[in-house]
């Protein structure tokens, strides 16, 4: 056989290997089937068959069967034993809504302990949101405030549900890793009329009636109009500072970890102006920080005055496979004419979450800054890398997960970044300062 013959059968050999090893991983890629996009879902209201109720909740526990970490081995007792209840429950009913199996779906993801696993209502467009512009809030253990006036009053009901029906009813469908987490999602569900009614509440599109105690003791409700999201709001950057030579301290606000030249910029502009005014205290705030990429930690760390540190491991799937990394220790790659080796203040709060947390376990870890705040609203060690699906029917978002991140204390199990200085998420900066003056 002449050489060019046996050459180009060898070719076709592995460009056909090649060409298998790609369809292979296309077929285990978790990303497959991911939307960029939503269309609107159901209204609320609509009636579906059983059919499609169950056809919704099977391609949910599908997804969760096929991607995530926690069921490699199988699926969970808890969640299949809930969702054989649901399925049960909805097998009953005369007619199902597309609230109904939003809650039933709700239970189930509920049994992950997974914060990113989780249902959501797609409405189309800002101006399809309403919301309840009210000053409302909620505790740890799921008591209410809600001030009128400038006058605090006890929350004892919200569209005729007790506060605390709802509160226990939120404890078994919202998706969380700890008590911080879980109260301030119910708070943002008892500001919008979906999500409200989700938890067993009446559902007014157009306004929510909060019941409460006056000063005198009597139950006196309060009607407030829900108004849409895409009203004008406060535009704020990302990232963001301020620097107050006068008491030697800078502020650095990270209210998303968006890794991008923006970030990078403005963060060697900060500890460009830090090294100038040869500023000795700086207080990181990651009190509004709902997550991103994790990149914009190990970016940070770049201007701190150390050579390694201990980092993340990771468990990842792909479809039967998956790959660990363990913790172990990070070269840090040093801006080394911009190092800082000032005094390093954390500000957290319960809605910090997610690549936040990991960031703030990163500096918690390694001892590199002190902690003041509100405990943190997710693990450390938690499951993370979303991936958001459509479910057929009743149009419902669904995000799940595909690895587990271990922090870098891997012997730690806490469920939050536990502060060193215990405080009000308002307060936290205020106390900073006053450490910075002791």
């Amino acid at each position: 056989m002449k050489k060019g013959k046996v050459f180009g059968i060898i070719l076709l050999i592995l460009l056909l290997l090649a060409g298998g090893v790609f369809a292979a991983y296309k077929l285990m890629d978790p990303h497959n089937g991911t939307i960029r996009s939503a269309e609107p879902s159901r209204p609320v209201e609509d009636v579906l068959t059983f059919e499609q109720a169950r056809e919704d909740l099977d391609r949910m526990v599908q997804l969760i069967a096929e991607k995530h970490y926690a069921t490699i081995d199988g699926l969970p007792s808890a969640l299949q034993s809930q969702y054989d209840r649901e399925i049960g429950e909805l097998q009953s009913m005369q007619a199902i809504t597309v609230l109904d199996v939003w809650g039933a779906a709700d239970r189930i993801a509920n049994k992950l302990n997974d914060a990113h696993t989780v249902l959501g209502y797609s409405y189309g467009s800002d101006e399809n949101m309403k919301y309840a512009d009210m000053d409302l809030t909620v505790a740890d253990d799921g008591s209410a405030q809600i001030e009128i006036e400038g006058i605090s009053y006890p929350v004892t009901a919200v569209n005729g549900v007790p506060i605390e029906t709802l509160f226990n009813k939120a404890s078994g469908m919202l998706s969380y890793e700890n008590k911080y987490r879980l109260a301030e999602q119910f708070e943002t569900h008892l500001h919008l009329p979906e999500f409200l009614a989700v938890l067993g509440a009446d559902y007014k599109k157009d306004r929510i009636t909060v019941a409460y105690k006056n000063t005198g003791g009597q139950v006196q409700d309060a009607v407030f109009l829900c108004k849409s999201s895409a009203d004008p709001v406060e535009v704020r950057e990302p990232i963001r500072y301020t620097i107050d030579e006068q008491t030697n301290t800078a502020l650095l606000t990270i209210d998303s970890c968006q890794y991008d030249e923006y970030y990078r910029s403005t963060l060697r502009e900060f500890f460009t102006q830090v090294k100038e005014k040869k500023i000795a205290h700086v207080i990181l705030d990651l009190r509004e920080n709902g997550g991103g990429n994790s990149q914009c930690a190990n970016e940070f760390l770049r201007y701190l005055d150390i050579d390694s540190y201990k980092d993340y491991g990771s468990r990842t799937r792909y479809s039967f496979l998956h790959f660990s990394t363990d913790p172990g220790i990070t070269a840090n790659k040093r801006a080394a004419e911009l190092t800082f080796q000032g005094k390093l203040y954390l500000l957290t709060s319960r809605k910090t979450f997610s690549s936040a947390v990991m960031f703030a376990a990163l500096l918690y870890d390694n001892q590199l800054a002190t902690v003041i705040g509100e405990p943190a609203g997710n693990a450390p060690s938690c499951y993370g890398d979303v991936l958001t699906y459509q479910l057929p029917n009743s149009k419902l978002t669904f995000s799940t997960t595909y690895k587990y991140f271990i922090r870098p204390d891997a012997q730690n199990t806490a469920d939050t970044i536990l502060p060193g200085y215990v405080t009000s998420s308002e307060e936290a900066l205020d106390k900073a300062y006053e450490l910075i003056g002791d």
